[in-house]
């Protein structure tokens, strides 16, 4: 299936879906390549749309959305090099220009995970429940404005192997200069990257 026909597929007219398609092409605008483009709107429709757990299959299932897109997605997500940065700092933007902002904030999650395949996972104790679970974890980066928080960058805390093992980090292809990378690191680049933009 082509990444035309996915775009296609994904609805454009009338009240909030018109709203959601002019946010997508806005927010994804900074991506290079159209195709691209196309994916990531679709990816963002199926997160919304879709029903249950997240993989490629089920979101592609999302109406409408033709079961072929599986592959598309898979692709987008696990392949597909693009930078997203320049996504993040349009919807950072995007949120400071619909709201005021009032503060930044940082929030911990836990995601459990059953297998030990995806990148960050760890044997944790989650401070929630106190249970040690099989999890990412990862940071978020909230503005927070009126009695809404609403996030504008994440990522995720490696650690233990996914800090010293080469050749874990090479099947994942984990950047170099995400080792050895604390929380307070992450909360300090998020910080930076606030200040470097007055508009925020």
């Amino acid at each position: 299936m082509s990444s035309s026909e996915v775009r296609a597929a994904v609805p454009g007219d009338g009240g909030s879906t018109q709203t959601l398609q002019t946010f997508m092409d806005e927010i994804f605008r900074a991506l290079r390549r159209p195709e691209q483009r196309r994916w990531a709107q679709a990816y963002l429709w199926a997160l919304i749309h879709g029903a249950g757990k997240k993989t490629p299959r089920t979101m592609a299932l999302a109406k409408p959305l033709p079961p072929a897109a599986a592959h598309g997605l898979h692709r987008f997500i696990n392949a597909s090099p693009w930078d997203w940065n320049p996504v993040r700092h349009r919807l950072a933007r995007e949120v400071a220009a619909r709201t005021a902002p009032q503060a930044w904030t940082v929030a911990e999650l836990i995601i459990p995970k059953r297998g030990e395949h995806s990148v960050g996972v760890h044997r944790r104790v989650d401070p929630a429940t106190g249970r040690t679970v099989n999890c990412q974890r990862a940071l978020v980066f909230f503005l927070a404005s009126g009695g809404q928080c609403y996030p504008v960058d994440w990522s995720l805390v490696l650690g233990g192997a996914w800090d010293s093992d080469r050749e874990r980090r090479r099947r994942a292809r984990i950047p170099g200069s995400e080792a050895g990378r604390t929380p307070a690191d992450h909360v300090t680049a998020y910080a930076a990257e606030a200040a470097a933009h007055p508009g925020l």
